[in-house]
C-alpha cells in the first residue's frame, strides 16, 4: 500500500526517528494574553517518562462520558495499532488492539450512541489504510471495529474533528521540504461514511469544529527550502449539503489566527486543536511546549506551557466533570540521555472553569 507520508513528515506528527532534517528552531516567545480574563499557567504531568507506557507515536485524545481518557500507541513504539486509556483514578491500561498490525492511529474522536448512559463510540483515523475505524463496545469492555469511511484518495487522515450531528471533518498532510497547495487536503466522512474531497492547501494538520456547528477550524503551514516560514488557522463556514460553504465551486476560508502576525511564531507548528463548550479554541505548538487559547472571536486569551514537554502534540478534555484538559506528547529526554533512544509518550493535565465540547455532547 503506497503511503503518501515521507521521512519529513514523520518529524512533524512525532513518527519515530527517521528523519534526515533537524527540527526547526522555535525562535519566538509566547505572546502576553490581548485583554484581563486570561493568564499564563503551567500543566503538570499524570504520565511521565519514568511511569510512561506509551510510545514515542503518542498522537490522538479522546474521551467517554465517564471521564476516561484515549490516545493512540500504548506499549512500545511499533504497537501504532494501539489505543490506551487512562482511567478516572490514573490507571493506565489497553482499551483496543487493531487485528491489522499495519494500522497506524494518530487520530481519535468520540460521540455518544445508543440509549443507555455512558454509550458512546469511537472513531480512530488510520494512517497507513487512508481510512476511519469505527469502535463500538468500549464502554462494556467488548470492543468490535469496522470500516466507517475509506477513500485511498486521501493523503491520511491525521487529525479529525466531529460536529454534533456526526461529520467528521480529516485533515492530511505530505511533508516536503518546499510546501505546494495539495500537500496538505481537508475530507469530508459524512454521518453515512461515505467520504469527499473538500479543499487542498499546503500542510494541513489541527482541525475542529466551533461548539455551535458554524465553522470548521483548520491548520495551514508552508515549508520553504525546508524553513517553516508560515503557520495559522483557517476558517470554513460548515454546509450541510456541501461539507463547507463554497465559492465559485471552492471551499470559502478566511484566515482565523496568523501566527507571523500575532507573535512571529510562524515556525512553531500547530498540531492538535479543541474546543470547550464555550466555543474558546485551544490551540497545541509543537515545538513550543505550549497551549495557546483563542476566544470564539480570534483574540488571544491565555496561554499553557507544558514544561517537560516541547513535543506537545494533541489534547482533550476529559476527568469527571470533563473539566481537565489532558495533553499529549513526548517527554523531553532527560541530560546525557542517547539522541537515538525513542522519546517517551507522556500525559500532562491543565483544569479550566468550562467542560469540553466533547465531553458535553456525550
Amino acid at each position: 500500500m503506497k503511503v503518501l507520508v515521507n521521512i519529513f513528515a514523520l518529524a512533524v506528527l512525532g513518527f519515530p526517528a527517521l528523519t534526515l532534517a533537524a527540527p526547526p528552531k522555535c525562535d519566538g516567545e509566547l505572546p502576553s494574553p490581548g485583554n484581563g480574563n486570561g493568564t499564563s499557567s503551567e500543566a503538570k504531568f499524570v504520565i511521565d517518562a519514568a511511569k510512561s507506557q506509551l510510545g514515542s507515536s503518542i498522537e490522538g485524545a479522546a474521551t467517554d462520558k465517564t471521564g476516561n481518557f484515549y490516545t493512540a500507541n500504548f506499549g512500545n513504539d511499533t504497537d501504532k495499532n494501539t489505543i490506551a486509556m487512562l482511567n478516572v483514578d490514573g490507571t493506565l491500561s489497553l482499551a483496543y488492539k487493531d487485528n491489522n498490525n499495519e494500522t497506524w492511529f494518530n487520530s481519535i474522536r468520540t460521540m455518544k450512541s445508543g440509549t443507555a448512559d455512558g454509550d458512546f463510540v469511537m472513531f480512530a483515523g488510520d494512517v497507513t489504510g487512508h481510512r476511519v475505524v469505527k469502535i463500538e463496545g468500549l464502554a462494556s469492555g467488548n470492543p468490535t471495529a469496522s470500516d466507517f469511511c475509506k477513500d485511498s484518495k486521501m493523503l491520511q487522515p491525521n487529525d479529525m474533528a466531529l460536529s454534533s450531528d456526526g461529520n467528521l471533518y480529516l485533515s492530511g498532510m505530505n511533508y516536503t521540504e518546499t510546501s505546494e497547495v495539495g500537500n496538505g487536503d481537508l475530507w469530508w466522512c459524512k454521518a453515512d461514511g461515505k467520504a469527499a474531497p473538500l479543499d487542498k492547501l499546503h500542510r494541513a494538520n489541527g482541525i475542529e469544529v466551533s461548539s455551535d456547528n458554524k465553522y470548521l477550524y483548520l491548520s495551514e503551514a508552508v515549508n520553504v527550502g525546508g524553513a517553516v516560514t508560515e503557520n495559522r488557522i483557517m476558517r470554513y463556514e460548515i454546509d450541510a449539503e456541501t461539507g463547507v460553504k463554497l465559492e465559485n465551486k471552492a471551499a470559502k476560508k478566511t484566515v482565523f489566527v496568523d501566527f507571523k502576525k500575532l507573535d512571529q511564531t510562524e515556525a512553531t507548528d500547530i498540531d492538535g486543536m479543541r474546543c470547550d463548550k464555550d466555543g474558546n479554541l485551544f490551540v497545541t505548538r509543537n515545538g513550543l511546549g505550549a497551549i495557546t487559547v483563542f476566544s470564539p472571536d480570534g483574540s488571544l486569551k491565555s496561554n499553557i506551557t507544558v514544561p517537560g514537554m516541547k513535543s506537545v502534540k494533541n489534547l482533550e478534555f476529559s476527568g469527571a466533570d470533563g473539566k481537565v484538559l489532558h495533553i499529549v506528547g513526548n517527554c523531553d529526554k532527560a541530560e546525557g540521555e542517547d539522541e537515538a533512544t525513542p522519546a517517551k509518550g507522556c500525559i500532562a493535565t491543565w483544569t479550566h472553569e468550562a467542560e469540553g465540547l466533547e465531553w458535553s455532547q456525550l
